[in-house]
């Protein structure tokens, strides 16, 4: 046995470990932050460190996942088409970092939308129908759109969640990102959803729990652990506070689920002190771009809140929304310049 057939279900195995840690560590984050809510009521979940501190804990842990697309793209592509590439990453992002400036009221939504389906298109999987994975055949077109479709509500929760629970709070992060025009296109195209957020968002958790029963005795772990998730993105955006909620979602469920994705993809190809150092050199590389951005182009921010700190979230989920549509486009620009 090779050195990779053998890394590759040990290292499969660990990160489905790691995964359950991370998210039950998010659950008792969860449960100290409700209990907080209850029994001290004194305390503020809008405080300058607190909203500080969530945005470093952000940048830290939940930024250096996307970082992992240039180790595969440098996996992939030669020196030339490389460079091409890193030019049009950057390119991509800046461009929707100026739209989003420039035309909030059309961009806010189509963004969230982008955004949406980057959280929830590794769940696609669990929607499939565990015989048509082993048998070879072609999945139906209609497991193909239901699959597709329960992807999308998955990855809406976040939005749709904060937007039902917190709306005050909500529309006030979002003013600051892109003022009130966005906010109110914003909130008219979820709401032009609603029916399909809500019942879509129900049907697709009773199908994962369908698919959880079927799933055969190896891929059990994992089809739990994906269930496992769904569960907990909806009680942390239904119980939290919109930025603590994030924050816990971000860096604990959605980073280590496409982290697992990459090194996958990656097939072992790395050590992983050197994968930590890129990691880190292009996430620090992505929040300088997002400052620089924000200092050459039209100021995203809809307005100037009196605390600097809500500035500063507002700031950092401008870049992340724009570096998310160059991060969802990374397999097409491969493709393209290979």
């Amino acid at each position: 046995m090779n050195k990779l057939a053998y890394s590759q279900p040990k290292m499969a195995a660990n990160a489905l470990y790691i995964r359950f840690l991370l998210l039950a560590f998010a659950c008792v984050l969860l449960l100290a932050v409700i209990a907080t809510r209850v029994f001290a009521r004194s305390l503020t979940f809008n405080s300058a460190a607190l909203n500080y501190g969530l945005v470093c804990i952000v940048i830290v842990l939940g930024v250096p996942h996307g970082a992992l697309d240039f180790t595969k793209a440098r996996r992939t592509l030669a020196m030339p088409a490389l460079l091409a590439y890193a030019c049009a990453y950057v390119a991509i992002t800046a461009l929707t970092f100026y739209l989003l400036g420039k035309f909030p009221a059309v961009m806010l939504p189509l963004l969230l939308f982008i955004a949406s389906w980057h959280f929830g298109e590794t769940y696609r999987g669990i929607f499939y129908r565990p015989n048509h994975e082993s048998s070879g055949k072609p999945r139906p077109y209609w497991l193909c759109a239901v699959s597709t479709a329960g992807a999308f509500a998955v990855g809406a929760l976040p939005v749709v969640l904060s937007t039902f629970a917190f709306p005050h709070e909500v529309s006030h992060f979002f003013t600051l990102i892109s003022g009130g025009n966005a906010l109110q296109s914003s909130l008219q195209f979820w709401a032009l959803g609603w029916w399909f957020f809500i019942v879509f968002q129900l049907f697709a958790v009773a199908f994962a729990a369908w698919r959880v029963a079927r799933a055969s005795r190896d891929s059990r772990g994992a089809c739990i652990l994906d269930f496992a998730e769904i569960i907990a993105t909806f009680c942390i955006f239904a119980l939290a506070p919109p930025l603590i909620a994030f924050t816990l979602y971000f860096c604990f469920v959605h980073a280590p689920r496409h982290t697992v994705v990459a090194l996958q993809a990656l097939a072992g190809q790395f050590q992983l002190r050197w994968l930590l150092l890129e990691a880190l050199l292009v996430s620090v590389a992505a929040v300088a771009l997002v400052w620089l951005l924000w200092l050459w182009l039209p100021q995203i921010s809809g307005g100037v809140d009196a605390d600097s700190s809500i500035n500063a979230a507002a700031l950092l989920f401008s870049g992340l929304l724009s570096i998310t549509v160059a991060h969802a486009a990374h397999d097409g620009l491969c493709r393209l310049l290979k």
